[in-house]
């Protein structure tokens, strides 16, 4: 079966008779910040300085499909896939890759040729593709416990949520809650383990969205 591409739940395959017929992604590209020093060999690369992690522009992900209409009614086609997709932000997943999304603006243009039209979509994208399900810890804390969150790649902030007070350290640094829903400014997940300890009584629960380049 030839591989499709769904967008906002549209499988542009059973929905709309497209068939894909190439697809490409952009690297990501570095937003690079340097300082060029006189006297000084090189310069001095500031693109970390401000997040702590590299960040990237856009990247472009651009789809070929090909609409075969034998009686050919391509004009009325074209109006309703550019009125749902057009200019629109959406989500884009490949059935190849189906845990991930990539989000970003939709561009559509038709080329017809008779009896077929071929479309080029392309979106500009953001640089990570992310996780369809967020990641959900859920754990029971009676006096103290460690907890391992593995992130993917982007650095991301969680929201925690607790039944009661608590005190969770992470990075040598302690953070004293109340019951209830937060996000903890400097409590930041990054690429690989992050463990953070729990000290306390109750339910603790962390969420986050993955991101992978």
């Amino acid at each position: 079966m030839n591989r499709s591409v769904i967008i906002e739940n549209c499988n542009l395959r059973d929905f709309f008779d497209l068939t894909m017929t190439s697809k490409s992604i952009s690297s990501a590209e570095v937003k690079k910040e340097t300082v060029d020093i006189p006297n000084v060999d090189g310069v001095i690369d500031l693109s970390t300085a401000l997040t702590g992690d590299v960040v990237y522009k856009n990247r472009v992900v651009k789809i070929t499909l090909i609409k075969d209409d034998p009686e050919g009614k391509l004009l009325k086609f074209q109006s309703e896939f550019d009125n749902r997709f057009h200019g629109k932000m959406a989500k884009l997943t490949f059935e190849e890759d189906p845990e991930y999304y990539w989000k970003g603006r939709i561009n559509i243009e038709h080329k017809i040729d008779k009896v077929i039209d071929q479309v080029t979509l392309t979106l500009d994208a953001l640089p990570y593709k992310y996780k369809l399900k967020e990641t959900v810890i859920h754990e029971k804390i009676d006096a103290s416990k460690k907890i391992i969150c593995t992130n993917i790649r982007k650095w991301v902030t969680p929201t925690i949520e607790a039944t009661s007070s608590m005190s969770i350290k992470f990075e040598n640094k302690t953070y004293s809650v109340n019951s209830g829903k937060f996000i903890l400014a400097g409590l930041v997940f990054k690429e690989g383990e992050n463990e953070i300890e729990v000290t306390g009584n109750g339910d603790l629960t962390i969420i986050y969205q993955e991101g992978a380049l």
